[in-house]
């Protein structure tokens, strides 16, 4: 296997005094950080099922999106999932003005970000997916030769994840669950550098 990057977390709570106090919520064991290819921003209020964006992130046709709202928290803010606000790409526009069309329709508002679930495995992906569609690989050594048989690394003492990843991966979108999977935040557009990673909030 190729040489392999690094992606950790030391604390998931991160540094409260500077990112928000609402962190201090996630910075727990035992929950799960799962790292997908990249979605992208609604750019106009819509409700027609051809959800105007900003970009096409790395979505592909037969993928899952969840509509993830932005919530403010004093001066900071953060995505949550809506697990009510589930569909299935059936198509992707180029050109002046980017577009994706989804199946069944949704109603999105301009700002929030759709988190791409890629191409989830469940028999009912919209309405209850199993979060496995990622193809970020994971291992659980820096040289990449022990695969990470979870599609998700878990949360130690304090929130702190660590875990690899092929080195030719530069950015991820990051979805948070509890110990039982069910979504509690997101992270998109998580920059990873050559080694150790710094907090994605």
């Amino acid at each position: 296997m190729a040489e392999t990057g690094i992606i950790t977390r030391p604390k998931l709570a991160g540094n409260i005094a500077a990112r928000g106090h609402w962190q201090a919520i996630f910075a727990r064991a035992g929950y799960r950080v799962y790292p997908y290819s990249i979605g992208c921003m609604v750019r106009t209020t819509n409700a027609t099922g051809a959800i105007p964006t900003h970009g096409k992130g790395e979505f592909a046709v037969n993928d899952y999106l969840i509509v993830c709202s932005q919530v403010f928290y004093g001066d900071s803010y953060f995505f949550i999932p809506d697990t009510g606000r589930i569909s299935r790409v059936t198509g992707i526009n180029a050109g002046s003005d980017d577009q994706i069309d989804v199946s069944p329709t949704i109603s999105v508002v301009s700002g929030e970000w759709l988190f791409n679930l890629e191409a989830d495995g469940a028999a009912a992906p919209t309405t209850a997916p199993d979060y496995d569609g990622s193809d970020v690989t994971l291992a659980t050594d820096n040289a990449g030769n022990n695969a990470n048989a979870n599609k998700y690394l878990s949360t130690s003492q304090g929130g702190t994840y660590i875990g690899w990843v092929d080195s030719g991966l530069s950015i991820v979108d990051l979805l948070i669950t509890d110990p039982s999977g069910a979504p509690q935040v997101a992270h998109p557009l998580v920059t990873l550098g050559a080694e150790l990673v710094a907090a994605p909030f």
